[in-house]
């Protein structure tokens, strides 16, 4: 999965011998923004890509030998500390294993 200009892009991937690659059923969250010409060329790009390469930090996609797409990659920035989170409800983060409805809860675990 990834982030076009706006909306989220998801779906399956086969990595295949000799650095092939097949995108395919991709799929996108239907927010409607600014230049979304872009962004459904840029996932027609990546559907159509058919090799990979990686050098370092950088990834290259090809369709039929020619470069189709560069990313290169950045340092991750840690995640903002999360603010505590009432009962009954997840904390602002990606990582949220498990979450327990506060009727589940007893009364000590209320408080």
């Amino acid at each position: 999965y990834g982030v076009g200009a706006c909306n989220r892009l998801f779906g399956p991937y086969e990595l295949e011998e000799g650095n092939g690659l097949d995108i395919e059923r991709l799929a996108s969250t239907m927010m409607a923004c600014p230049n979304m010409d872009l962004e459904s060329r840029f996932a027609k790009l990546l559907e159509e890509a058919d090799k990979y390469e990686i050098d370092g930090d950088v990834l290259t996609l090809f369709d039929d030998g020619k470069k189709a797409l560069v990313f290169k990659g950045t340092k991750a920035e840690p995640l903002p500390a999360a603010e505590p989170a009432a009962v009954g409800e997840a904390p602002a983060t990606d990582s949220v294993k498990t979450v327990v409805p506060a009727e589940k809860l007893t009364p000590a675990e209320k408080k």
